[in-house]
């Protein structure tokens, strides 16, 4: 329970509480060598880094007609960035290369329902 808000408690209850979050604050910084934001930032980055090389690999097989490939390398860059419009699109890009034009809709249904406004 966070006291630190709370109307209840001494001030003596709150400032222990306040002190709890700090020690787990500098214990990630001690472990990781940052703190909790730069953390989460960093792993935002990464998986960022993750998705675009993913697609781009996507994109080459694409190129090269290696199709069912193309599709499991978008799979990887969506597990990264589930929201990418570009990635759902290249999905149902693939699949009408391989004149699956059902799961192709499918694909393009669900980026067009990402950004309607596109």
């Amino acid at each position: 329970r966070d006291l630190s808000s709370s109307s209840t408690g001494s001030r003596a209850e709150k400032a222990h509480a306040r002190a709890d979050v700090g020690s787990a604050s500098s214990f990630t910084s001690d472990v990781y060598g940052c703190s909790v934001e730069a953390a989460a930032r960093h792993e935002a980055v990464a998986a960022t880094h993750e998705a675009v090389a993913a697609n781009a690999n996507g994109v080459e097989l694409l190129k090269q007609q290696q199709h069912p490939e193309a599709v499991r390398q978008f799979k990887i860059a969506l597990s990264y960035e589930p929201d990418s419009v570009q990635i759902l699109n290249n999905i149902g890009l693939s699949y009408a290369k391989m004149r699956d034009f059902t799961s192709a809709y499918e694909w393009y249904a669900k980026a067009y329902k990402q950004d309607v406004a596109d």
